[in-house]
């Protein structure tokens, strides 16, 4: 875009002036160069959410100044006039890779003993190495969840060496071999971008530049309306590339679409207890999640929230 007064062209050319005390939720050495949810005030003791309005006008501006909170040094209240809506969840935990090293050491260790000339003789009836999970679910999007990997290996038995006599031949016996089928668990989830539900289908979107709700709306058959209600947003608030939005896959009549907000769980959940945190019912969260019958929801796990009283 080449207008002068486009907002994010102005935002991008005053990137240095801007408030330091504006950080994100996760990180208070890093912000975005435009008004979010996840850029959070941290003059006040305890970090605050911050409106799209006053980070817009004021704290991504070279007026930071001039802002109460910033005068006052975070000794009054923070006002409620300038507080924003915040993060509805607590940060997504990283995938860690500390665990990769000793199993594949260990696959060398077993691969060097079966290499021993002479030591063993390894054949298909004697041998059975079965590796069940192996890295499914390692990845999910904005947050990169880890799921139980199982390695089972089953015993070896090495063929007997015959010493043959005129009168004897022996035949060895096969020794049977057994395969551990691990305990299933349930998924992670759709990641972002993935439809799910039965019913209705919903999905989960990270706006990118250039997008804008309307042709996200004409992209999955639904309205700009619909996606508002849907994303739980207010009346004529503007859409900035990192919100994410709750898309109602193929229902454009606003009027039938529930309100929602998104949430990713940084641990094992109890379903019930998961709605009793929220004030909405068990089987809402079963029914536009799809999670089935399961009680305990798997850390890492995306999920669309009933917003209480639709």
């Amino acid at each position: 875009m080449n207008r002068v007064d486009d907002p994010l062209e102005k935002l991008n050319n005053n990137i240095d002036e801007v408030c330091p005390y504006l950080g994100l939720a996760r990180d208070k050495e890093t912000r975005y160069g435009y008004p979010d949810l996840e850029n959070y005030c941290y003059r006040m003791k305890s970090p605050q959410p911050v409106s799209d309005e006053h980070q817009k006008n004021v704290c991504l501006t070279a007026e930071y100044s001039q802002c109460p909170v910033y005068s006052s040094e975070g000794k009054k209240p923070f006002p409620s006039e300038l507080r924003g809506e915040g993060l509805p969840s607590g940060p997504v935990r990283n995938f860690s890779w500390w665990w990769v090293v000793p199993v594949l050491a260990g696959i060398a260790v077993i691969v060097a003993i079966f290499s021993l000339n002479g030591q063993l003789s390894l054949s298909p009836s004697s041998t059975s190495l079965v590796v069940t999970d192996a890295l499914d679910a390692l990845f999910v999007t904005n947050a990169d969840i880890v799921e139980e990997t199982s390695l089972v290996i089953a015993s070896v038995t090495p063929t007997p060496v015959i010493s043959p006599t005129p009168t004897i031949s022996l035949t060895p016996t096969p020794v049977p071999t057994s395969t551990i089928t691990p305990t299933a668990s349930p998924t992670l989830g759709p990641n972002l971008g993935t439809p799910f539900g039965r019913e209705e289908q919903y999905m989960l979107h990270r706006v990118a530049s250039g997008e804008s709700l309307g042709n996200l709306a004409y992209e999955y058959d639904t309205s700009i309306e619909a996606i508002r209600v849907a994303s739980n947003l207010r009346e004529g608030k503007a859409v900035w590339p990192g919100d994410l939005l709750v898309i109602p896959i193929g229902q454009s009549d606003a009027s039938q679409v529930p309100r929602f907000y998104p949430l990713c769980l940084d641990s094992k959940t109890d379903i019930n207890e998961l709605a009793e945190r929220y004030d909405i019912s068990a089987s809402d969260i079963r029914r536009y999640n799809d999670l089935g019958d399961i009680d305990i929801i798997p850390s890492g796990r995306w999920l669309i929230i009933l917003v209480s009283g639709e």
